[in-house]
């Protein structure tokens, strides 16, 4: 069971590769990329009767992904990418796609904070205390730094792709998620 027919995988396929690669080089996702991708989305689901799916893994993703841009938590490109995403995929790859991305952003800002977390480790082993952990965390922490979350959707929008393709337990329980997911929403 393929979460999305061959030409919609081919589409964010591509459009995850390009907007991930394009975050990691410029910081930013283009709105030449973005919208035509949303337009081509909900044209493409409402040309196969899967409109309402569509739009609601375009509003599901974007419209989260919205809050979180309001509140300076990401780019307004990501915001795009997301909904252009969700618009391909559908309401039951938006929600595994969201949840995969969610969990790929936090493992993005884990190896961000890796250098600040181990150093205050060290502190505290090497008798420091946690008064000099937090000093030296506070002096290896950079606040400015950003992490190009438009790597997390294109690794989250990939996984949905390919968990429920996969062998063994893995897959069967990507497979079962996803029949969850349809009948909850049809």
């Amino acid at each position: 069971m393929f979460p999305v027919d061959l030409p919609a995988a081919v589409a964010i396929a591509a459009l995850a590769a390009a907007g991930a690669a394009w975050d990691i080089g410029t910081g930013r996702i283009p709105n030449w990329l973005t919208l035509p991708a949303l337009g081509a989305g909900l044209f493409y689901a409402a040309r196969h009767e899967s409109l309402m799916s569509s739009l609601a893994g375009t509003l599901l993703v974007g419209g989260i992904y919205a809050v979180l841009f309001a509140l300076g938590g990401m780019g307004g490109g990501d915001v795009k990418f997301g909904a252009a995403l969700g618009a391909w995929g559908g309401l039951p790859f938006a929600v595994v796609m969201f949840t995969l991305a969610a969990l790929a952003g936090g493992v993005q800002a884990l190896w961000t904070l890796r250098h600040p977390v181990l150093s205050a480790s060290l502190a505290v082993l090497s008798g420091q205390g946690m008064d000099g952990a937090h000093q030296v965390f506070r002096s290896a922490y950079q606040p400015q730094q950003t992490v190009p979350y438009g790597v997390a959707i294109g690794v989250g929008a990939i996984g949905a792709l390919l968990w429920p393709v996969m062998p063994g337990v893995v897959g069967a329980w990507g497979r079962e998620i996803y029949a969850l997911l349809a009948a909850i929403v049809g």
